[in-house]
């Protein structure tokens, strides 16, 4: 489980807090961001099909 950084725990801005976990896990996981990224997309391409 990755540590939460502090900068997120003090933000009370969500919307930067979010931008800035998703920098945090595609420099400390880049492989799983790029699954993510993959299922995202063919989740999204599977709506536009139907």
């Amino acid at each position: 489980m990755a540590q939460i950084p502090n900068e997120i725990k003090q933000d009370p801005n969500w919307a930067r807090a979010v931008a800035i976990s998703k920098q945090y896990a595609v420099s400390t996981y880049p492989a799983t961001w790029v699954l993510k990224f993959i299922n995202e997309w063919n989740a999204a391409v599977a709506r536009l099909r139907r």
